[in-house]
């Protein structure tokens, strides 16, 4: 049997940042789509890693949409990767998120439409959704390695990149700041030699992570500004009361990943949504697993799994 070729599109939007234009892809199933898959990707990663998950989705029909964020993949600050203006950061990506679900609704206003963000990307889609303009009409939101509220991150860190941003100046890449991050989260697993060995339990997927020439930058202090500050806003007691109750949510997480605290801050989300009186809520916590449950021996599973999930709401 002829393998079905999936065609790839690449577009472009304007950022809230002026100076920028975000890049994005649509990913296109072969024949009518039946609903669209918007997605906003994580800290120091790119679009590009989501095209297995984007093309089984289309083989079920989905057309699948993302945009790479401010300062990473070809949405590049002043030409360089990792920048992010901190002092405007927070309310750009956020406003980014928007725009780019609105425009896509625009292009396809026939279609059911979802939203997933992915870690960072969960916390801007989140913060996104507070607004009813974006929140209306979505069929579901998939909120994947998010967070929830750490004291550690409100009366430390982000009081620390604050003073450093102002010290050293927001566009500062300061590759002791970025290890120090890292390593709050690999101390989890000793023994193992890569910063980034929290992502994945594979090596392979740790090692490609290393390797992929799009990943190896720093973030600027003022991007690590944006990701805490938009993590405070989405932290806050009052944020699940802003959105509607009426929009299911699928939180997905690995047991294992330091950023959600083990289980312990996506538990968290999910009550803060049901004390809210969110109507439609799953939770899924894949034992093991760390952060990328899309690089981890679970994936087809976790991919089967959206796909049901989006399904059952059409």
């Amino acid at each position: 049997m002829e393998k079905r070729k999936i065609r790839r599109e690449q577009i472009s939007l304007s950022s809230a940042c002026r100076e920028v234009m975000l890049g994005g892809m649509i990913w296109h199933p072969d024949g009518p789509a039946r609903a669209v898959l918007v997605v906003v990707h994580g800290m120091q990663e790119h679009i590009g890693r989501y095209q297995p998950m984007a093309e089984a989705l289309n083989r079920a029909g989905f057309l699948v949409c993302a945009y790479n964020q401010l300062g990473h993949g070809n949405s590049l600050v002043r030409g360089t990767r990792g920048i992010l203006p901190g002092r405007e950061g927070a309310r750009w990506v956020v406003a980014d998120c928007r725009r780019f679900v609105a425009a896509i609704r625009r292009e396809h206003p026939e279609l059911p439409c979802f939203l997933m963000g992915h870690s960072f990307g969960s916390f801007v889609v989140r913060q996104a959704l507070t607004d009813p303009k974006t929140s209306q009409g979505l069929k579901g939101c998939i909120l994947s390695g998010t967070a929830g509220a750490d004291w550690g991150m409100r009366l430390v860190a982000l009081p620390a990149t604050r003073i450093l941003a102002a010290l050293l100046g927001e566009d500062h890449q300061s590759c002791r700041f970025d290890r120090l991050a890292n390593t709050l989260f690999a101390r989890k697993f000793p023994g193992e030699s890569s910063p980034h060995r929290w992502v994945s339990s594979l090596p392979e997927e740790v090692a490609r992570f290393d390797s992929d020439p799009q990943m190896q930058f720093v973030l600027s202090l003022g991007g690590y500004r944006t990701v805490l500050e938009v993590l405070e806003q989405v932290s806050r007691s009052d944020w699940a009361k802003k959105i509607d109750p009426a929009l299911p949510f699928l939180l997905l997480s690995g047991e294992a990943d330091p950023v959600g605290g083990e289980g312990s801050g996506v538990r968290q989300v999910a009550e803060r949504l049901s004390r809210a009186g969110c109507r439609d809520l799953t939770l899924r916590l894949e034992p093991g697993f760390r952060h990328e449950l899309l690089h981890e021996p679970c994936r087809k599973q976790v991919i089967l799994l959206i796909r049901q999930w989006m399904e059952q709401r059409l």
